[in-house]
């Protein structure tokens, strides 16, 4: 019987189970995909969104955040997975207050204030994305509309007054359904955001969990983009199933300057007992 030290940690409900890959330990010799489906399963494993390894970086003495999502596919870049990674870092005695690390998409900088952590996203490139256009489907709210953007990962943001009248049951099938959709052909997660009393109200169905989650750091990012090039001010406050966030978000002609803000909390601390782990 082999043990994994694990701790798990939630940005905002979406989950995360981190293990400390500094010395090779985790990744040699093992199949990750397949170890991550089994960490991620909700009733046999840990269960969690995803899995974060901490490794040694190549540039200078900055650490390394790899991420796997629940079905073993390997990720870019995951907004609250980010913060729940620099809040492990500073819990640690690896980096102090402001760590800045690696991810797939290059160096993040980021600022620990207890359980609220805040991530400064970078830029990203509006040149290819396509924004506000009329979306005509009968499932849909009257009206809706659909925007498209790479925030590290690819966005879908399905814009309605109110999603209050979708049933559970038809917002999934038509997060599956725009999840494949032929414009979006490396694939996308499917934001579905409503304007609430000054804030957003969104939803997301994540690629890779292939479900809703209860919070999405990049699709927050992405819904805050859209609102601000409708016309509303920086921050945005984001409003997901899993708690608030705040997106900062600087258009700079075909570019955008974003920041995340939120809440990244400690679960649990324990060794992970399975067999051929």
């Amino acid at each position: 019987m082999a043990g994994l030290h694990f701790w798990k940690v939630h940005g905002n409900g979406n989950d995360f189970v981190i293990l400390d890959d500094r010395t090779g330990e985790v990744s040699r010799g093992r199949d990750l995909p397949s170890l991550t489906v089994r960490a991620c399963a909700r009733k046999t494993g840990l269960g969690a969104d995803g899995v974060l390894l901490i490794q040694e970086g190549q540039e200078g003495d900055l650490f390394r955040m790899r991420l796997f999502n629940a079905d073993g596919s390997e990720g870019e870049m995951c907004g609250n997975g980010a913060r729940c990674f620099a809040r492990m870092l500073h819990r640690l005695g690896l980096a102090g207050t402001e760590p800045v690390f690696l991810t797939g998409l290059g160096p993040v900088t980021a600022r620990v204030e207890g359980e609220r952590v805040r991530l400064e996203m970078g830029e990203i490139d509006l040149e290819e994305a396509w924004f506000d256009e009329p979306l005509e489907d009968r499932d849909l709210p009257p009206g809706t509309r659909w925007s498209f953007l790479h925030v590290g990962v690819p966005h879908a943001v399905l814009w309605a007054d109110s999603w209050q009248d979708v049933s559970e049951g038809t917002l999934r099938w038509i997060g599956k359904k725009y999840r494949h959709h032929p414009r979006c052909p490396q694939g996308a997660n499917v934001n579905f955001a409503a304007p609430e009393e000054g804030a957003l109200r969104v939803r997301t169905y994540e690629r890779g969990v292939e479900d809703f989650t209860d919070s999405c750091g990049t699709g927050s990012c992405a819904c805050g983009v859209v609102a601000v090039l409708r016309g509303g001010p920086s921050p945005v406050e984001v409003r997901t199933p899993g708690g608030i966030q705040q997106v900062g978000c600087r258009i700079r002609g075909d570019k955008a300057v974003l920041s995340l803000a939120g809440a990244a909390v400690f679960v649990a601390e324990g060794v992970w007992e399975t067999e051929g782990a």
